[in-house]
């Protein structure tokens, strides 16, 4: 990783909006003035080119800030991976940060953990925690399943954006 004093040399981050800038210029690409990084099209992350190496802003954003790198992982809170505002990125482990996940794009029922179970003509509402599905129930009602699932949420310490 960079160290925060030569992150500082090349770039300034401004921790409300998110975006670094170039302080000097590295080439056609790296203009004073200019925002660094591109983002990326199959992540969605912003990266960093910095002397021939590339780095996730959002790591980035915590050695400027705090002069280390985070040990496991970064978590976007809001869920968009190109917002690199400051109050938006906190340290987490990785069990924290499946906690607070998207809604996976193949989900039909809208909230995460809940489908409908066609063998049983019911909702099915489950969460994983501990690396295990935990089965929460069927249920006739769609709001009673979702209701299991966000009580579930809750006891489990899910983050609140988790499934948005």
């Amino acid at each position: 990783m960079v160290s925060q004093s030569r992150l500082k040399e090349l770039l300034e981050y401004n921790p409300d909006t998110g975006e670094f800038v170039w302080l000097c210029n590295k080439g056609s690409r790296a203009v004073k003035g200019c925002i660094a990084g591109n983002k990326n099209k199959i992540t969605g992350y912003v990266v960093i080119s910095i002397d021939g190496h590339r780095y996730l802003a959002h790591r980035l954003a915590f050695v400027y800030m705090l002069g280390v790198e985070p040990e496991v992982h970064t978590d976007h809170i809001n869920g968009i991976r190109c917002d690199n505002r400051w109050c938006n990125l906190r340290e987490v482990t990785a069990k924290q940060n499946h906690r607070n996940r998207r809604r996976h794009k193949s989900n039909t029922s809208g909230i995460t953990g809940v489908r409908w179970h066609k063998s049983s003509n019911k909702w099915l509402s489950e969460i994983r925690y501990n690396y295990r599905s935990l089965h929460l129930g069927l249920f006739d009602d769609k709001f009673d399943a979702i209701c299991a699932r966000k009580s579930a949420e809750l006891e489990y310490n899910f983050h609140e954006n988790h499934g948005i």
